[in-house]
C-alpha cells in the first residue's frame, strides 16, 4: 500500500470514530490512560479500549494538546499530572527532533537518493535542508523551555498515583467513582472539594 493510500485509509478510520474534545466530556479513565501511555487513541470514544484502532495519530495529538492545556489552566494544583504530561510532551518533541535531524543529514549527504526522498515523503516534509534546519532550531528552543517548565513544576511535586487520589476521593464521598463515566471536569470539582475539606480540617486542628 503506497503512502497516499495509507494516509487516506487512516483519515477514513478517524472519520468513523468520534473523540473527546474537552474536559467537560473526556472520562477520567481516558484522560489518565492517555497521560500514562502517551497513546492519543485513548481520547477516542470506544466501547472497548483493549484493541485500539489504527488511526491518524497526528490529528488526535492536536486535540489532546488542547485538552491538556485546558487541564493545566483549570487545575494548576495538580502538579504531579502537569509534570507528567509536560514530560510526555518533551519526549514527543525530542523524538521529532531526532527524526528531523536524521532527515537533515540525509538531505545534506544524499539529497537525490530514493531513500531520502521516501523518508521525507513519509514524514510529510519538504526536502529542503534550510527549512528543516530552521525547524530544528525552533524545536530545540521549545524543548529547552519545556524542560525549564518541568523543572519548576517538579520541585514541589509528589509522585503521580491516580488510583490513590481516587481512593481518597471515594473515602471522602462515601461511594465509588466510575472512572469510565466520570468526566475530568467532575473529577477536578470533586478533588477541589476534597482539598478544601482537608484545609478546613487542618485549620480546625490548629485551633
Amino acid at each position: 500500500m503506497n503512502l497516499l493510500k495509507r494516509i487516506t485509509k487512516k483519515s477514513e478510520v478517524n472519520y468513523k470514530y468520534d473523540h473527546y474534545k474537552s474536559l467537560d466530556f473526556i472520562t477520567v479513565f481516558c484522560f489518565f490512560m492517555t497521560t500514562s501511555t502517551g497513546d492519543y487513541r485513548y481520547i477516542l470514544k470506544l466501547d472497548d479500549y483493549e484493541n485500539l484502532p489504527d488511526v491518524n495519530i497526528d490529528e488526535l495529538k492536536e486535540v489532546w494538546d488542547n485538552i491538556n492545556s485546558e487541564f493545566e489552566d483549570t487545575d494548576e494544583s495538580n502538579g504531579a499530572v502537569i509534570h507528567f504530561t509536560r514530560s510526555k510532551s518533551v519526549h514527543g518533541m525530542e523524538k521529532e527532533y531526532l527524526m528531523l535531524y536524521n532527515l537533515y543529514n540525509m538531505l545534506c549527504i544524499a539529497p537525490e537518493h530514493e531513500l531520502t526522498l521516501q523518508e521525507c515523503n513519509h514524514a510529510k516534509i519538504t526536502p529542503d535542508p534550510k527549512k528543516i534546519h530552521k525547524r530544528l532550531k525552533a524545536l530545540s528552543n521549545k524543548i529547552e523551555l519545556k524542560r525549564k517548565d518541568i523543572k519548576e513544576v517538579s520541585e514541589n511535586t509528589e509522585k503521580l498515583d491516580i488510583w490513590e487520589i481516587i481512593a481518597r476521593i471515594e473515602d471522602f464521598r462515601g461511594f465509588n467513582i466510575d472512572v469510565h463515566k466520570t468526566s475530568m471536569r467532575q473529577y477536578i470539582a470533586i478533588k477541589k472539594t476534597l482539598n478544601g475539606r482537608k484545609r478546613q480540617n487542618n485549620a480546625e486542628g490548629r485551633n
